[in-house]
């Protein structure tokens, strides 16, 4: 029988696995689409920025660019927990 603190374990590394790859996929695959249609990658990540930001991330440097970054990989992980909790308790 695992112990809680092994399951809480197992569940974390899930979590941190499932949000870094679904976040370096997603992304990969929006800089692949928008670089088809010209747009860079940093254009992009400003362009995240922008929803926290307003206009003035189109505008922003490679900060706002980063912090587009930080907001795509906060919601790659962000439902992660809920979406585990979930399963876990659907199958006993």
């Amino acid at each position: 029988m695992m112990s809680i603190t092994d399951d809480r374990s197992k569940m974390g590394m899930a979590i941190f696995w499932g949000g870094f790859v679904c976040g370096v996929l997603d992304i990969a695959y929006a800089f692949a689409l928008y670089g088809a249609l010209g747009i860079g990658p940093a254009r992009l990540l400003r362009g995240i920025a922008r929803g926290l930001l307003g206009s003035a991330a189109q505008r922003g440097g490679s900060g706002t660019a980063v912090f587009g970054l930080l907001l795509h990989f906060t919601v790659a992980f962000g439902l992660l927990p809920l979406t585990a909790l979930r399963v876990k308790n659907s199958n006993g």
